[in-house]
């Protein structure tokens, strides 16, 4: 019976400790979330607000920097075409250009009339025509230069349909042609036959 007796009181110790300590336990869980519950409560929710600002903020001036970095590279890119594009020119100006002849256009009649100076040049081996910035010419569908003497054209001579309509403007004489041979430049319609200019030239 004693024994009995010893038994029943271990194993009610033991029930007591076994709650106490899940008690115990259930008392931290619950203090660990009311901590946590404290930590949420005290975030300042203006300074989180600032500081998403803030980041929002070094975005955009990260992104006006690329894209002035990008325009500036843009600019130098743009400076250096047009140097180059200046020493194009300069270079060509250096080139020796020498002037065979020159005249002033004048119109065929009030409907087909052209108007302005013409040059022949020579640059290194190659003759062009070169128009002056007061060139200019009737609306016709088929513009085409050449040279002759008199009153005639001589047709071997044709430049083709010239694509210009304004100077200055230069265009290639045709090849095998010596413009010193010729007195006269025509522009005609070839595509109706009709005279719309001519200037007479002189040798130079």
């Amino acid at each position: 019976m004693i024994l009995h007796i010893k038994i029943f009181k271990a194993l009610t110790t033991s029930i007591i400790l076994a709650l106490l300590i899940s008690l115990s336990g259930c008392k931290n869980s619950e203090k660990e979330r009311e901590e946590e519950i404290e930590d949420i409560a005290s975030i300042d929710t203006e300074a989180l607000k600032e500081k998403i600002k803030q980041e929002d903020t070094k975005t955009e001036l990260k992104v006006k920097e690329t894209q002035e970095e990008q325009a500036e590279s843009n600019k130098k890119t743009t400076a250096i075409q047009k140097k180059e594009v200046i020493t194009q020119i300069i270079e060509r100006e250096k080139e020796t250009v020498q002037t065979i002849s020159q005249g002033t256009f004048t119109g065929a009649d009030d409907s087909h009339w052209a108007k302005g100076n013409i040059s022949v040049i020579k640059r290194e081996d190659k003759y062009f025509f070169s128009f002056g910035s007061n060139f200019s010419y009737s609306s016709i569908p088929d513009p085409v230069i050449y040279f002759g003497d008199g009153t005639k054209h001589d047709s071997s001579t044709s430049t083709g349909k010239i694509n210009i309509k304004n100077g200055p403007a230069e265009i290639p004489v045709p090849e095998n042609i010596d413009p010193t041979k010729y007195s006269k430049i025509f522009l005609r319609c070839r595509a109706f036959n009709v005279a719309v200019g001519s200037a007479k030239l002189t040798l130079k």
